[in-house]
C-alpha cells in the first residue's frame, strides 16, 4: 500500500500533463481578480511541444510570454464600458429571459431565447416560450420579435405537447435559412429536440417542425434523453436516466470544415461532444466525458487547442468548474479543477477563439450586493495555457450566461441579466472590435448604489431565498406578517436561538415536490389543518404549513426546501451550510463546516474552504514552500469571536508599521526534569534495535492536563521500543509513576513487537497517544495509535501496519486496522475548529521523509489511509545542518514529523525537520541523528504558514549535552501553565550510565517555555508606530490584548470601514498577557456588535502579542489552550458558568 500511494501521486501527474499547462502572469489591476498562480503545481508542468510540432502548431517561448493585455489594464473598467452599450432585446411583458443564443447575417442579428410571462427565471414550466429577435447592428433596434415555439403549439404537420419550450439555438443552414433547434418537454413522457426552419427574405418561419435525430452506437434515433443515456451508460456512466433535460448547449464550432456542438443532460449530468452531419438534422456522439461522476458536471463548453486536442470546460453543481482533454474527441480524461479558474460557481461557461485569441468565459464565485451570478470573467490566451483577464463583468443585476460571436471584424455578445428579481432580459451589444482594447484614458469606473435592504417578512412580493428570485404569492394567514429567515432553497441548517413558536413552509408531498414532511416530523413538527398555497409559482410548490414549540435552543437541518417562520418569542440564526452563503457581516457566529454537496463551506474565521476537501492540488515532488491561500487571497471582513488573535501572519493586518519578531521557546534550567531511572527504562532494549538504553521515549506520547485527576498525565515509552507507560505531575517538574497495578509499575501495555491479534496484548511501537478531554465516553477518553512495522517479519500482521484503539487507560477496544500505505512513526491530532481527527501519515517518497493527510469525523473510523492526500515536506527554506557543525552533517532535510494543536484561535503545528545524517551513518558512529524542531501556523487545519525557519527547540549538538539531538516534541504540543506555554520535548545524549552509545540512547525529558501567546510579537521603538486591521466582526463587548510595554504606551482606536475614527482608548503602560482596554467616554465596544470595523492600535516602546473582543469582562477568549491546563475545566478559555 506504500506504492498505491506513490501510484496516486504520479496519477496526478499524468493527469496535469494531460490538460495544458496553467502559467498565469501578473494579477488583474483589479482587486477582485483571479490571483496569482505562480506558485500552484499545476503552474509548472513541461508543455508538450513534441505534439504540438506534429500538428505543425509550435507556438515559441517569447509568443507564450508576449503581453496578452497592455500595463494597467483594468478588466472590471472594460467590463463596465461594454455593459454601458448593451441594449435589452427581450420583450417588455416577459418577465422571464433566459439563455440566449445569437448569429449575425449582413446588418442583422438573429437571437434565440426562451421567456415566460409569470416570474423571473426560467422555472415557468409550461408557460417557457422561445421566441425569435431580429435586431439592426447598425441601429441597434430591435425590428421584430417572431414567436418560435410555445406549448401545445400547431403546426402544419405536428402538435407539440403541453409542456415547456426550452433552451433554443440557432445556425444557418445556407444563405436563404436560418434554423432554430428547442427542446420539447412535457414532463410526463420523453423530451424531445425538434428544428424549424426560418426564412431571410420574407424574415417568417416554416409552419412545420422537425424532430432532431441522434445518432449513437446503437443507431439513429428521435433526440430524446434515453438513447443520449443508453449511449453513454454502455460506456461506464452510471448515474440515472433522465426523461428530460437534453440540450444542445455550447455554441457551434467548425473545424476542418465540420460543425460540432457540445450537448448535455442537465437534470442527468450528462456531457458529450457531438457531431452535427450535412443534412443539419443529426447529431452524432463523438465522445462522452462525464467523469469523475462523484461531481455534478453539465453545461459544457468545447475548443480545439493549438496541437489539435480537445478540451472543454463543464459547469459543477457542487463546486468549481472542471476541465477534461482529449486528443480524438472519443476518450477524454478525468475532469478536474485547474487553478486558472479559481472560484468558479454553478453556471453556463464559454469557450471561443477570435483572431487567433482564446475566450474564456466563467461565472465567478463572487456576490456583488448579494446578487447571483453578478461577476463573469472573460480570459485570453494565445495558447490555451497562458491566461490573463481581459474583461470582468460586475453587476448585481447579474451578468450570466453570455454568448459570443464575431462577424465581420467585431464580436458580439447577448447575455442574461436581471432586474434583482423583478425581471429578467437579454441584453444584445457589441464587445470589441476583434484583438483591439478600448481606450479607457481619463475613464474610471462608476461606484455601484448599494442595493436597497428588503425585510425577510411573510408579505406578498417579498424575496423568498438567497440564490433564487422567487416572490412570495400566496401565504396562510397564520404566518402573515411574520419574520422569516431567508436562506438557500436547497440546504437549510438554522440554530434556533430562543425558544418559542416556529413555523415551517415546505412543499405538500406529490409528485416531485421536495417535500420534506418527515424531516420536519422527526425535528418534532406537526401539520397544522390549513389549506395548502401556492408560495411561489408552479404546482410543485404549493406548500403545506407546520408548526413545532421549540422549548429550549436547538439547531435544525434541512436538505431541501423548507421555509422557516419564527412567531412568540422565538428567534434564529442561520449556521452551517446556510450561513456560509450570507456576508460575513451578517452573520451572529462563526459557522460549523457542512461535509455534503453545497455552497462552500465557510469557517469560523471567515475562510472560504473549497469544496474538495482536504485539498488534492499539492505536488510531493515539489520543493516549494506551501502555498497558503487565506493568506493569497484574505477575506474582506473577518469574525473574530474564536480565541485571541495572534500575529503570526498578515491575516488580520490591513496596514502597519510595526516590526514582527518571532520567539523561540527557553529551555527550563532545571532540565532534564524526566529520565531513565526504573530498570526497564535504563535496561538494554529486547525489541527492534536492540541493545539500546537508558531511555524514557516521549516522541508522540503526548502529555495532557486531566481536570478530572487535577494532574498532568504523561504517556511515554519506558525503554527503547518498551512498554507503553504513564507519569503524573502536577507541575511539569516533579514526576511520579504510579503503580497501575496492569502491565507491571506505571505500564499501561506491555512491551513487545509482536502482533497478537485484533486484541491488543502489547503496545507495538512508535505509538501516538491522545487525551481526549471533549468526549462523554470515559471508554474512549485515550486514544491510540501503534504501529506494527518493526515486528519481525514472520510475525507482523497481514495487510496493514498501524492499528486504531481507544479505552479507559485499562480496557483496549480491539484493533481497527489501517491499511499498509504508510511508514511508521505516524501520529494523529485533534482539530476542534472542524471537528475533525487529523492523521499525520508518514511516507517516503522521492524527496525522503514527508507527510500525508486524512481526517475523519470519528477517530476509529480514519482508518481508511488509502484516501490519504499529499500533504507538506521539507522545502527549500530549510536549510541543511551546516558542514563541520556535526557529524555527517549535510544531508538535505526532510519532515519526519507533524504534530499540531489548536490554540486559541489557529493551529499550531510542530514540524519535526530531519537534517541527518542517514540512520547507517547514526548507527555505525553511535551518536543519534539530528532532528529540529519548528513551527507553522494554520488558519484552516492544512495549509501550514512557516514564516519562521529557526529552529524553535533544537538540540545542542554538542557532545555530553543531555539534549544533543534526536529531539521530539509531544502530541499534544504543549500545555498552559502559569501564564506559560510550556512545551515538553525528549532530547537524546546518545549515551547512557552504563557508558553504552547509541543512536537511540540517553533519552530524557525536559521542558521548554514561552510567553503566553508569545510566538510573534508587533514592535515598535521610542518612535511610535501603529497597526490596523483589516474589517472584524465580533459579538463580544471588550477588547483584552496581551503587550509588553512596562516603559511604553499602547493606545486604541475603533473606526469604520472607511476610516472614521469612533472610539478611542485611553493609554495602557504595562507587561501584561491579559488586560482589558478601558475606553474614553464609553464602558465597552457594545455599541459595535455586529457590525465591520477596524481596530487600530498605536504603540511605543513596547511589544504587542494578541487582541480579542470577548463578551466576558474577566477575559476569557472562548478560544482553545493547547493540551489544556489548571486554569482551565478542559481545552477551552471558557468563563467559568460556560464550563460547568
Amino acid at each position: 500500500m506504500v506504492r498505491s500511494l506513490r501510484l496516486a501521486a504520479r496519477f496526478s501527474c499524468a493527469l496535469l500533463l494531460c490538460i495544458p499547462t496553467v502559467a498565469r502572469t501578473q494579477q488583474s489591476p483589479n482587486p477582485t481578480s483571479a490571483p496569482n498562480a505562480a506558485g500552484d503545481p499545476a503552474s509548472r508542468q513541461p508543455t508538450s511541444d513534441d505534439a504540438q510540432r506534429k500538428h505543425g502548431t509550435v507556438i515559441s517561448e517569447d509568443v507564450r510570454q508576449a503581453s496578452l493585455v497592455p500595463d494597467g489594464w483594468d478588466p472590471a473598467l472594460a467590463g463596465d464600458l461594454v455593459m454601458e452599450r448593451l441594449i435589452r432585446v427581450t420583450t417588455p411583458h416577459a418577465k422571464g429571459a433566459h439563455d440566449a443564443e445569437f448569429l449575425c447575417v449582413g446588418q442583422r442579428a438573429y437571437i434565440v431565447e426562451h421567456d415566460n410571462d409569470v416570474q423571473p427565471g426560467h422555472g415557468a414550466g409550461a408557460a417557457q416560450y422561445c421566441v425569435l429577435t431580429v435586431v439592426n447592428l447598425k441601429t441597434l433596434e430591435v425590428k421584430r420579435v417572431i414567436p418560435l415555439a410555445k406549448s401545445g403549439q400547431q403546426f402544419e404537420n405536428e402538435t407539440l405537447p403541453i409542456g415547456q419550450c426550452f433552451v433554443p439555438r440557432i445556425l444557418k443552414r445556407n444563405d436563404n435559412t436560418l434554423r432554430c433547434y428547442f427542446a420539447s418537454q412535457p414532463g410526463d413522457r420523453e423530451a424531445v429536440t425538434w428544428y424549424r426552419d426560418f426564412d431571410l427574405g420574407t424574415l417568417e418561419f416554416d409552419n412545420r417542425i422537425h424532430k432532431a435525430k441522434l445518432k449513437t452506437a446503437a443507431g439513429v434515433f428521435d433526440m430524446e434523453p434515453r438513447h443520449f443515456h443508453t449511449d453513454a451508460a454502455a460506456q461506464g456512466f452510471t448515474k440515472p436516466a433522465q426523461n428530460h433535460g437534453l440540450y444542445l448547449f455550447d455554441s457551434f464550432k467548425e473545424f476542418d470544415g465540420r460543425l460540432y456542438v457540445a450537448i448535455n443532460n442537465f437534470p442527468g449530468k450528462q456531457n458529450a461532444l457531438a457531431l452535427l452531419h450535412d443534412d443539419r438534422a443529426t447529431f452524432e456522439i463523438i465522445g462522452h466525458y462525464n467523469e469523475p461522476q462523484s461531481q455534478q458536471l453539465s453545461e459544457s463548453a468545447v475548443n480545439r487547442l493549438p496541437d489539435g486536442t480537445w478540451m472543454a470546460i463543464c459547469r459543477n453543481d457542487i463546486g468549481n468548474y472542471h476541465f477534461t482533454t482529449s486528443k480524438d474527441g472519443r476518450r477524454w480524461s478525468v475532469g478536474r479543477e485547474l487553478p486558472f479558474v479559481p472560484n468558479g460557481l454553478n453556471s453556463k461557461p464559454t469557450f471561443d477563439k477570435f483572431g487567433g485569441i482564446y475566450y474564456l468565459g466563467w461565472q465567478e464565485n463572487t456576490s456583488i450586493h448579494g446578487g447571483r451570478r453578478s461577476v463573469f470573467n472573460l480570459d485570453v490566451s494565445r495558447d490555451g495555457q497562458t491566461w490573463r483577464r481581459k474583461y470582468r463583468f460586475e453587476s448585481p443585476d447579474s451578468f450570466q450566461y453570455p454568448t459570443f460571436h464575431e462577424h465581420e471584424g467585431v464580436i458580439w455578445l447577448t447575455v442574461t441579466q436581471g432586474d434583482q428579481g423583478s425581471t429578467d432580459r437579454i441584453m444584445f451589444g457589441k464587445l470589441e472590435t476583434v484583438g483591439q482594447f478600448e481606450s479607457q484614458a481619463g475613464k474610471t469606473r462608476k461606484p455601484l448604489a448599494p442595493p436597497p435592504e428588503e425585510p425577510a417578512v411573510m408579505k406578498q412580493g417579498v424575496k423568498l431565498f438567497a440564490d433564487r428570485e422567487y416572490r412570495i404569492v400566496e401565504m396562510p394567514d397564520l404566518v402573515r406578517d411574520l419574520p422569516f429567515l431567508r436562506t438557500s432553497i436547497d440546504n437549510l441548517e438554522v440554530e434556533i436561538t430562543k425558544p418559542g413558536t416556529v413555523y415551517a413552509l415546505t412543499p405538500t408531498i406529490r409528485p416531485k415536490a421536495a417535500s420534506q414532511e418527515a424531516a420536519l416530523q422527526e425535528a418534532g413538527f406537526t401539520k397544522v389543518d390549513v389549506p395548502e398555497v401556492q408560495l411561489f409559482p408552479g404546482e410543485i410548490n404549493r406548500v403545506s404549513l407546520y408548526r413545532k414549540e421549540a422549548n429550549r435552543p436547538e439547531r435544525l437541518r434541512f436538505k431541501k426546501m423548507v421555509l422557516l417562520i419564527m412567531d412568540k418569542g422565538a428567534e434564529a440564526r442561520l449556521a452551517g451550510a446556510s450561513a456560509a452563503q450570507l456576508p460575513i457581516d451578517a452573520r451572529t457566529e462563526p459557522p460549523v463546516i457542512i461535509t455534503e454537496p453545497g455552497p462552500k463551506p465557510i469557517l469560523y474565521n471567515g475562510i472560504e474552504l473549497p469544496l474538495e476537501w482536504p485539498p488534492r492540488y499539492l505536488d510531493p515532488e515539489s520543493a516549494e514552500p506551501m502555498p497558503v491561500p487565506y493568506l493569497e487571497k484574505p477575506r474582506k471582513r473577518l469574525p473574530i469571536d474564536v480565541g485571541r488573535q495572534l500575529f503570526v501572519d498578515d491575516f488580520l493586518i490591513e496596514s502597519t508599521d510595526l516590526k514582527r519578531t518571532f520567539h523561540a521557546a527557553k529551555k527550563f534550567e532545571g532540565n532534564p526534569v524526566f529520565k531513565a531511572e526504573t530498570a526497564r527504562e535504563l535496561g538494554a532494549s529486547e525489541n527492534g534495535e536492540r541493545g539500546e538504553e537508558a531511555t524514557t521515549f516521549l516522541g508522540q506520547g503526548g502529555v495532557f492536563w486531566d481536570p478530572a485527576e487535577k494532574h498532568f498525565k504523561m504517556f511515554y515509552v519506558a525503554g527503547w521500543r518498551g512498554p507503553l507507560s504513564l507519569a503524573t505531575s502536577t507541575d511539569l517538574v516533579h514526576w511520579t509513576r504510579p503503580d497501575l497495578g496492569m502491565a507491571g509499575g506505571n505500564a499501561l501495555l506491555p512491551q513487545g513487537l509482536r502482533w497478537t491479534g485484533p486484541q491488543l496484548k502489547s503496545s507495538g511501537s512508535d505509538n501516538c497517544v491522545w487525551l481526549d478531554l471533549n468526549t462523554p465516553n470515559s471508554a474512549e477518553r485515550i486514544k491510540f495509535l501503534t504501529c506494527w512495522m518493526h515486528v519481525p517479519k514472520e510475525q507482523r500482521p497481514p495487510g496493514f501496519n498501524h492499528s486504531l484503539h481507544v479505552s479507559d487507560g485499562r480496557t483496549w477496544s480491539d484493533a481497527v486496522p489501517t491499511d499498509m500505505a504508510a511508514d511508521d512513526y505516524c501520529s494523529f491530532f485533534f482539530n476542534p475548529f472542524r471537528q475533525r481527527w487529523c492523521f499525520s501519515i508518514k511516507h517516503t517518497g522521492r524527496r525522503g521523509r514527508c507527510r500525508y493527510y486524512l481526517e475523519a469525523s470519528e477517530f476509529l473510523k480514519g482508518a481508511d489511509w488509502s484516501g490519504a492526500v499529499y500533504w507538506t515536506n521539507a522545502d527549500r527554506l530549510d536549510l541543511p545542518e551546516p558542514a563541520g557543525r556535526y557529524p555527517g552533517a549535510g544531508d538535505p532535510p526532510q519532515l519526519y514529523s507533524l504534530n499540531a494543536v489548536a490554540y486559541e484561535s489557529l493551529m499550531v503545528g510542530m514540524h519535526y525537520i530531519h537534517r541527518g545524517p542517514n540512520n547507517r551513518v547514526c548507527a555505525e558512529g553511535q551518536f543519534p541523528k539530528l532532528l529540529d524542531l519548528e513551527l507553522g501556523f494554520s488558519r484552516d487545519g492544512f495549509h501550514w504558514d512557516r514564516p519562521d525557519r529557526r529552529s524553535f527547540i533544537t538540540g545542542l549538538r554538542t557532545e555530553g549535552s543531555w539534549d544533543r539531538a534526536y529531539v521530539h516534541g509531544t502530541a499534544g504540543v504543549f500545555v498552559v501553565l502559569n501564564d506559560q506555554l510550556v512545551f515538553p520535548y525528549m532530547g537524546t545524549s546518545g549515551v547512557a550510565p552504563s557508558g553504552k552509545r547509541g543512536m537511540y540512547t540517553g533519552g530524557s525529558i525536559g521542558l521548554a517555555m514561552l510567553r503566553r501567546d508569545g510566538f510573534a510579537s508587533m514592535d515598535a521603538g521610542e518612535k511610535p508606530g501603529t497597526l490596523t486591521t483589516s474589517p472584524i466582526v465580533f459579538q463580544g463587548r471588550h477588547l483584552f490584548v496581551n503587550v509588553n510595554a512596562p516603559k511604553g504606551e499602547l493606545r486604541v482606536e475603533v473606526l469604520s470601514e472607511p476610516g472614521k475614527v469612533l472610539a478611542e482608548s485611553k493609554p495602557l503602560t504595562a507587561d501584561t498577557t491579559k488586560q482589558r482596554i478601558e475606553w474614553t467616554g464609553r464602558a465597552d465596544l457594545a455599541e459595535f456588535v455586529g457590525k465591520p470595523v477596524r481596530l487600530r492600535f498605536h504603540l511605543t516602546s513596547g511589544q504587542l502579542y494578541a487582541f480579542w473582543v470577548t463578551p466576558d469582562s474577566a477575559g476569557a477568549s472562548n478560544g482553545y489552550v493547547g493540551a489544556g491546563g489548571p486554569a482551565f475545566s478542559g481545552v477551552r478559555d471558557m468563563p467559568p458558568e460556560s464550563e460547568k
